[in-house]
């Protein structure tokens, strides 16, 4: 009988931490395959062309939108976000964390100038890093990606929409 107590009890630890590890390692894991498969070192922007149904870079594309996306490492020093939202159609900027939570969203609604300047600090550095000219943004991980989507409204736009999508920058600060 004890013998069998012990074996459900050593079962059900090795079942609990099996499941607990694949929770929190999938995500990283995940982040760490996107990242490789871009073939595109941390901090540095991947502007995408227009989606197809060829291109599986993105879960489920959506040939709508423009997209420009970077793998983020804040371990030595913060980041500083720059670029521009287009007039008269929606665009937005996110960030993911390691385990690809969103911890923040800004929309074009909610940039009024249609600019955006961002430093990218650790949380709890936020006091360390403050700029006058920036919003400072605490990320819960040091390890992340930020992506920014532009709606393409009209195709006849698109030298526009393209030139607004390449004004995205990420610089070490």
């Amino acid at each position: 009988m004890r013998k069998t107590i012990t074996g459900i009890l050593i079962f059900t630890v090795a079942a609990v931490a099996a499941h607990y590890g694949v929770i929190f390692a999938t995500p990283y894991a995940v982040l760490m395959k996107v990242k490789s498969s871009a073939r595109s070192p941390f901090n540095k922007p991947v502007y995408a062309d227009v989606i197809t149904d060829k291109d599986r870079k993105v879960v489920l594309p959506n040939p709508d939108f423009l997209y420009v996306a970077a793998g983020y490492d804040i371990r030595k020093s913060p980041l500083k976000i720059t670029g521009k939202m287009p007039e008269g159609t929606y665009s937005s900027i996110a960030f993911y964390s390691s385990n690809t939570q969103n911890y923040y969203i800004r929309n074009d609604r909610q940039t009024p100038r249609k600019e955006f300047n961002i430093l990218l600090v650790k949380k709890g550095e936020e006091k360390k890093f403050s700029a006058d000219d920036a919003e400072v943004v605490a990320s819960p991980s040091s390890f992340g990606t930020v992506m920014m989507r532009i709606l393409i409204d009209d195709t006849a736009r698109m030298d526009y929409l393209k030139k607004i999508q390449h004004t995205f920058r990420l610089e070490e600060f």
